[in-house]
């Protein structure tokens, strides 16, 4: 299916009465690409190499959780890399560290909200977002096995440690969006959040749209119906920034902010955040 001219399209569905928000959400949706320009299958790439190179973390309870999660991932990518994890044994040790690691997110995240935690909600979501990955990974793990040149240096006979530590690195990128259902999820459903956009300079063409459309309603099973309802949050991959966001979410009755974004050592400005 061909891309259609961003302003085409986004008048089509204005003339139709829909928000902004709506629009550029459509638009994503149906063309997998931003109305800035980005395509998705690039921004991937370019992310993918920056989750490998090193990363800062902090001290708060998800970037502790997202710190052991990556040094797990490093260690299983240097693994298979080396010939020590045959690719058939990658793909299941690569879901127990999804699976564990989604939940220890999502219950990081709760701990930030300031309300109780609830472990069996976090074991759900947890599960739930590590199963849909379960096909990208297959197909990571089929790569290798078949031996990609993506990933396999015909002439010297073994493989590329760089992309696969770094593909397999990158899969840490969507703990974050777990993080914030966590933090989420947790409080009322009468809460009100505000969506602040990251501070840096080039932004995808969603993100300023869900600042400016706040506050956000949690849940829509309320009396508040005069605020929009928060469909998606910071990192869960619905808009073009994808797990490159730096906006995040304030818990405007508690002042509570959401989970940082990832601090990479090295520069990705090129991507959308």
């Amino acid at each position: 299916m061909s891309t259609p001219n961003w302003k085409e399209f986004a008048a089509k569905l204005d003339s139709q009465g829909s928000s902004s928000v709506a629009i550029h959400s459509q638009y994503h949706k149906e063309f997998r690409r931003c109305s800035c320009g980005v395509d998705v299958k690039s921004a991937v790439e370019l992310l993918t190499k920056a989750f490998g190179s090193p990363i800062s973390f902090g001290n708060t309870p998800f970037e502790d959780a997202a710190e052991r999660i990556y040094k797990k991932l490093i260690a299983l990518g240097e693994a298979v890399a080396s010939g020590r994890v045959s690719p058939y044994e990658f793909e299941e040790l690569m879901m127990v560290i999804l699976n564990d690691g989604h939940i220890d997110s999502h219950l990081a995240g709760q701990e930030m909200s300031g309300f109780s935690t609830y472990r069996i909600l976090a074991e759900r979501r947890g599960r739930q977002v590590a199963q849909a990955q379960v096909s990208f990974v297959r197909g990571f793990a089929l790569a290798l096995a078949q031996k990609d040149a993506r990933y396999w240096d015909e002439v010297e006979g073994r493989f590329k440690p760089e992309p696969i530590v770094a593909r397999t690195a990158s899969y840490l990128g969507r703990t974050r969006g777990t993080a914030y259902d966590g933090f989420t999820v947790a409080t009322p459903s009468n809460t009100l959040y505000d969506w602040r956009l990251g501070g840096v300079e080039l932004h995808c063409t969603e993100c300023p749209d869900l600042a400016a459309a706040g506050p956000w309603l949690k849940s829509e099973d309320t009396a508040q119906l005069d605020y929009p309802t928060l469909f998606t949050k910071p990192g869960e991959c619905d808009t073009p920034c994808l797990y490159n966001c730096k906006c995040s979410l304030v818990n405007l009755a508690s002042g509570a902010v959401g989970p940082a974004p990832f601090s990479f050592e090295e520069s990705n400005d090129s991507i959308a955040a």
